[in-house]
Formats: structure tokens, C-alpha cells, sequence
């Protein structure tokens, strides 16, 4: 069967490739590109629709609906990618953009390991000697909204945090571990719930459920630390911690 051109001059075939498009509410089939021997004219064609075109003349509307529907096509598929094309460049800058602080640790076997999550931060320290500190420095122009603290040690007898201007200190009862906060070494005076410079303090196990024992086996002490620690902009913050007194 030759199909032919609306001059009826012979066409020929370009180009063989599946697609998806549907021409004129037609069945989807195989798509065709036809170049004509003498016109200047290349136009696409679908399967059943090519065979039933190819006894009568292909007129320029069919060939503009044709081509229509491919463009439409093609931008149907743009917009579809555009977003994922949008978060991949909002990825690449925000790890251009660096962690907002460094840590820096007294012992030579300390391990700190910090998860962001949009203005959150997790700090894991593992610490297997149990006494030793921490720096953090801020690298960024603001401190992140939360901080969260994880101590992986097996107990916690004193814990203290300081901004330069205000110390919290806290200590867990290694025999029903109760918790006691206090501020600028007044251990006289303890904090409550309601005091700026509190700190809730959880002790987690390894299968991430709260537990009430101590030592903890593989385990960890969680904080958040205090925000009223971070409302003077202070440039580092320092920790210090011993898990029992020797």
C-alpha cells in the first residue's frame, strides 16, 4: 500500500517509534513520521490511523492537529517533571549551604553524629570513656529553632551546658532516677518545669522506648536544650558530662 501526500505525491516513512499519543479519539498505535518525495512537508501518523488515511488525501488541517497533539504532549510531560527538576536544584543548594555549627570534642574515641530536619538538629554523641565535653560553634547566622541532645552513655551524674553567661547543670539518680536541675551553681536552688532553663530529660533505650533503669544498655539520655540558652545569639555553646562518678 503506498500512501501519498494531499498532492498525491508518494510518501516515506522517516522514523519508527512507540508512543502513547491518541489521534482523534483513535486507538493508541505505533508512531510514523513521512517525509514527501517532492513537498516540503513531514508529518506524523498513528497506526490504524495511517492505514485509514493512506487511501484518501491527508489535508493541512489533519497534519496541524497532528502535530498539535504532539506538542500538547510534550508539554504535558515538561510540566510533570518540572517540580522534580525544582527540588533537585533546591537539594544541590541546601547542601551547599553547609551544617550551621561545628562540633568539636575533648576525647580522642568521642563520636558526634548531627541530623538536620528543616530547623531541627540532632546531636548524638557517643562517648565510651563517659566523661568529657563538647564545643559547638556556630557557623551560621542564627541557631537552629531546636536542639536536641542524645548521650549515648550508661549513666548521667552531671551534665552541664553553658552559652558563656548562664550554666544549667543536671544530674540522674543512678538509683531511681530522678532528675534535679539548677542554674549558675546554685544546686540549692533547683529549676522547675516552668523555668526558662529547664530541661526534660529521657532516658531511651535501644529499641527506642522510654526506660527507667539504670545503667542503660546501648541506650541514650535525651534533651532539648534549653531555647533561652540560644536568645542571645551566643557563638558556642559548651557541654559537659560524666556518666558515674569515680
Amino acid at each position: 500500500m503506498t500512501l501519498r501526500c494531499r498532492n498525491s505525491h508518494r510518501l516515506i516513512a522517516w522514523a519508527y517509534e512507540p508512543t502513547g499519543i491518541e489521534a482523534f479519539g483513535r486507538t493508541r498505535g505505533s508512531a510514523v513520521g513521512y517525509n514527501c518525495t517532492e513537498c516540503t512537508i513531514s508529518f506524523a501518523s498513528l497506526g490504524n490511523w495511517a492505514v485509514a488515511r493512506s487511501q484518501s488525501p491527508v489535508n493541512s488541517f489533519q497534519t496541524k492537529r497532528v502535530e498539535v497533539t504532539i506538542v500538547s504532549q510534550l508539554l504535558t510531560i515538561t510540566f510533570l517533571f518540572l517540580p522534580a527538576i525544582v527540588g533537585m536544584m533546591d537539594c544541590v543548594t541546601a547542601c551547599e549551604d553547609g551544617p550551621p555549627f561545628k562540633i568539636t570534642t575533648k576525647g580522642d574515641d568521642d563520636k558526634v553524629e548531627v541530623a538536620f530536619d528543616q530547623d531541627k538538629a540532632v546531636i548524638s554523641v557517643h562517648s565510651p570513656l563517659g566523661i568529657s565535653q563538647a564545643i559547638i560553634n556556630r557557623s551560621d547566622n542564627k541557631w537552629p529553632t531546636s536542639v536536641i541532645l542524645r548521650l549515648y552513655l550508661k549513666g548521667l551524674e552531671n551534665f552541664k551546658v553553658t552559652n558563656g553567661n548562664v550554666i544549667v547543670e543536671a544530674a540522674l539518680s543512678s538509683q531511681d532516677g530522678k532528675v534535679r536541675l539548677w542554674q549558675d551553681n546554685d544546686e540549692a536552688q533547683l529549676l522547675d518545669a516552668k523555668h526558662p532553663y529547664w530541661m526534660e530529660i529521657r532516658m531511651v533505650g535501644k529499641d527506642g522506648k522510654s526506660v527507667k533503669t539504670i545503667p542503660l544498655k546501648d541506650g541514650y539520655f535525651e534533651m532539648q536544650l534549653p531555647k533561652a540558652l540560644f536568645e542571645d545569639h551566643a557563638n558556642s555553646i559548651s557541654l559537659n558530662w560524666i556518666d558515674f562518678y569515680r
